[in-house]
Order: C-alpha cells, then structure tokens, then sequence
C-alpha cells in the first residue's frame, strides 16, 4: 500500500527548507542523509524542495539521522539541530 495522497502546502515547502539548511549545517550531502535515513536521494530531494509532503515517520528518522528535532511553534512546523 502507498502512502495517502494530500495536497501540498505552504509548511511542505517551510519544512523541506529547514531539512535542507540543517542537512547542510551538518555538511551532509543528500545522498549521504538519505542513506542514513533509509530514504532514497530523489525522495529527499523531492522532500527538500516541498514537491513532497513528508510524514511523521520519515520526519523521525531525518531528525534522528540528523541529531535533529522537530515539532510545532505558534502552529507553525520547525526542524532544527539539538
């Protein structure tokens, strides 16, 4: 089964950003965070540019995969280094 189809918004795009800017704060490169984090490197690319939404389970394993944290600030998603 494939995951739920939505509509893209705003916040997929925010989040995507933030995953990318912590992705390179880290000196990761994609491929590089998308092995660590059991992704493929086009999904993350996808992730990182908010052409994908991302679910909570992949947002754990990039935190993680990161030493990251993520959650909600004013109603608004954040991703950010520990």
């Amino acid at each position: 089964m494939g995951e739920e189809q939505r509509t893209l918004t705003d916040g997929d795009a925010s989040i995507g950003r933030q995953i990318r800017e912590t992705r390179e704060a880290a000196g990761l490169s994609q491929l590089e965070l998308a092995e660590r984090a059991g992704l493929t490197q086009g999904n993350l690319s996808w992730i990182e540019t908010g052409r994908r939404g991302v679910g909570v389970e992949v947002l754990n394993r990039l935190a993680d995969a990161l030493g990251a944290t993520w959650g909600y600030d004013g109603g608004r998603m954040i991703f950010r280094r520990r």
